[in-house]
């Protein structure tokens, strides 16, 4: 039944883009240089896949979004595991890096405006950005370490900044509680652009003790100083009074009420509250032949954070520096980069006596430093162009006991990452790629400090996790047909893997070990078309086999849990100057809650619409935008994402239900 209920929303949907006037000629033929990659580096350039991402003022207005996975919908080979749950935050993986996290990303870098989000650990937190300001976006898809060092098991580079002059005032409401409102200032003063954002959004949540309030705020100012020259300030900010963690359920709860939160976390109060302050200083000079850039970088982060069964307290002070110098010569292009970053918590627990702070059982100073060397060549041979590069890299932990009388402990870790890929561009549109990556991802601070045995220092026995990635595609666009695709195929071959697990008396606490091999393989491909009325199509699909290559503990054969066999999306729509009408079509394949893969999180499908129309008063230079939302049209009951091996059966994390949200934007 629900098949051909899609099917008549999607006739409806066509039948009333008809109905619109036709749209101008929209085709995207401007060269897309590619940031993530340390420089101005064109598509076309780049061997291994890389996804850009963009987005109008008036699209980002008009569909307001609480969450990563609903704003970068469509991205191959990506997966948010999104659970509706703001004190833990998403799960982002790509290509099945980066799966373990419990909580905020793990071996993923993630960079926002140039400033690095993730810390020297290789821990990043997502919430300090608020995804309705997010204007661009590239997502290095695989294993790259020799750009960013520790935790490249993909990257996420994100920007904020607008291209336009003026003001936007965004309100709405929805479903659950749930209510927003933004404004966004962006202007030039002679040879200085001054940018300022400042969201507000909070939930009641749909289930029990899942309510959330976030408020962030942001400054950009860049002072030109010349033709080729600038200095940029970033700075953003997150404070968040309440984010309540209503836990994971069974498979007899979440069949019951789906709505129930764990009783441990209500009687103990999980959740968290933090405020967290990053900022940075990036120079820039780009002449014809060479490109320098220097960044000053550091983060400021306190949280309070009650779980089963403790009260955890981190203040955190981590900074660093990079620099990068490119330089053309001739058919040659050389890259050079070095990076510094020092990371110094003070952690603390407490017992969790009922949500109150029992015996201190922590008081320790923990800090990583890191340091990276890379240097990287292209050479161009008319239509083919070689690309190779070596990356060294050194991080030490050390944590000083603060508690007891126990001696600091120190783990002194080292990497090394060379890479080596091609790019072959047709005389067809088409650009072919292929590589050879590598990446490694030490233990986080986090996972380094907790052990099942309640001792504490650093754990002695984690080592870093360490990737071989191999790919060949091709992508291109196709004018006559206004098309954009793209086709790859990749094999991630994992030593040491991480592993998460639970214990009875560690509560929703993760211990970690390594555990031995992975492969990751899969294949990827997307496609994008829009016609002169305005009609447009993207589509997405990543089939992926995660599977456990070392006989540990009898698992050889197994899939890792927590990664969706398969991942698909489809948007169909109609858009010109005034309107904008499309539905989203979402499918999750399958994936297995833990190691022993006894226990299945079922795939699902969902339809999401949404409507906004412009209204123009040209004497007053402003737009007056309101625009409708519709979430899981068809009231799919289904679970985005999982805890994996979790404790006493606790996998699963409801998704919402059908959802409404709606508003108004006001620009001028």
């Amino acid at each position: 039944m629900k098949k051909y209920i899609l099917l008549y929303i999607f006739a409806v949907l066509t039948g009333t883009a008809w109905a619109q006037s036709p749209d101008t000629l929209r085709a995207d033929l401007n060269e897309i240089r590619i940031e993530a990659s340390r420089g101005q580096t064109p598509l076309n350039d780049i061997p291994f896949s890389v996804s850009s991402w963009q987005r109008t003022e008036s699209q980002r207005l008009g569909s307001p979004q609480p969450s990563f996975a609903s704003t970068f919908e469509g991205i191959p080979g990506i997966y948010f595991g999104n659970r509706d749950n703001f004190s833990l935050g998403e799960r982002l993986s790509i290509r099945g890096m980066g799966w373990r996290a419990s909580f905020g990303v793990r071996g993923i870098q993630v960079l926002l405006n140039g400033i690095p989000l993730t810390s020297p650990d290789g821990q990043t937190i997502l919430e300090v950005v608020d995804p309705n300001l997010i204007r661009q976006a590239e997502f290095i898809r695989g294993p790259n370490a020799i750009y960013w060092g520790n935790g490249s098991g993909g990257t996420l580079y994100m920007n904020t900044m607008s291209q336009t002059d003026g003001v936007s005032l965004r309100a709405y409401g929805g479903s659950f509680g749930t209510n927003g409102q933004d404004v966004s200032v962006a202007t030039s003063l002679q040879n200085t652009r001054i940018q300022a954002d400042v969201s507000r959004f909070t939930t009641s949540g749909y289930r029990e003790h899942s309510s959330a309030t976030l408020n962030r705020f942001s400054l950009t100012a860049q002072q030109h100083l010349g033709s080729s020259r600038y200095l940029r300030y970033t700075g953003f900010a997150a404070v968040a009074p309440e984010s309540q963690n209503p836990g994971s359920l069974t498979a007899g709860e979440l069949s019951t009420n789906r709505t129930l939160a764990n009783p441990r976390s209500v009687s103990q109060d999980a959740g968290k509250a933090y405020t967290h302050i990053m900022q940075g200083i990036q120079f820039v000079q780009e002449r014809d032949n060479d490109r320098f850039e220097a960044v000053l970088h550091g983060t400021i982060r306190d949280l309070s954070n009650p779980i089963q069964p403790v009260i955890i307290e981190i203040n955190r002070l981590s900074g660093g520096a990079r620099i990068n110098y490119e330089r053309t010569l001739g058919q040659f292009s050389v890259l050079v980069a070095s990076d510094w970053s020092r990371q110094h918590d003070i952690r603390q627990n407490w017992s969790n006596q009922e949500g109150s702070k029992g015996n201190q059982t922590v008081r320790q100073f923990e800090n990583a430093q890191t340091i990276g060397l890379a240097g990287i060549i292209q050479a161009d041979f008319g239509a083919l162009s070689i690309n190779g590069g070596l990356r060294q890299d050194w991080i030490e932990f050390r944590a000083n006991n603060r508690f007891s009388s126990d001696p600091s402990s120190t783990r002194s870790l080292s990497a090394f990452s060379p890479q080596l890929g091609f790019t072959y561009e047709t005389k067809f549109t088409a650009t072919f790629f292929g590589s050879i990556n590598t990446s490694f991802e030490t233990p986080t601070l986090t996972e380094l400090a907790v052990s099942p045995t309640e001792e504490p220092g650093l754990n002695p026995f984690l080592e870093p996790e360490e990737s071989t990635g191999y790919e060949l595609g091709v992508r291109g666009f196709l004018p006559s047909l206004r098309l954009r695709y793209e086709l790859a195929a990749y094999h991630i071959n994992v030593r040491s893997r991480l592993l998460a697990f639970q214990t009875d008396l560690g509560g929703d606490r993760n211990f970690f070990v390594n555990a031995g091999r992975a492969r990751h393989r899969g294949i990827e491909s997307a496609l994008s078309w829009r016609n002169e009325m305005g009609f447009f199509a993207r589509a997405s699909i990543s089939l992926q086999d995660v599977t456990i290559r070392s006989n540990e503990g009898g698992l050889q054969g197994n899939k890792i849990p927590g990664i969706p066999s398969r991942i698909m999306n489809t948007r169909i729509g109609y858009e010109n100057d005034s309107i904008e009408i499309s539905g989203l079509v979402r499918n999750q394949g399958m994936m297995y809650t833990n190691n022993a893969n006894t226990v299945e999180n079922d795939s699902w499908t969902t339809l999401d619409i949404r409507n906004s129309y412009r209204y123009r008063i040209a004497s007053y230079g402003t737009e007056i935008q309101p625009f409708v939302q519709i979430s899981n049209v068809l009231d799919e009951r289904y679970n985005s994402s999982v805890v994996i091996n979790a404790f006493g059966g606790r996998y699963f994390e409801p998704s919402l239900p059908r959802s409404l949200s709606f508003g108004v934007a006001v620009t001028f």
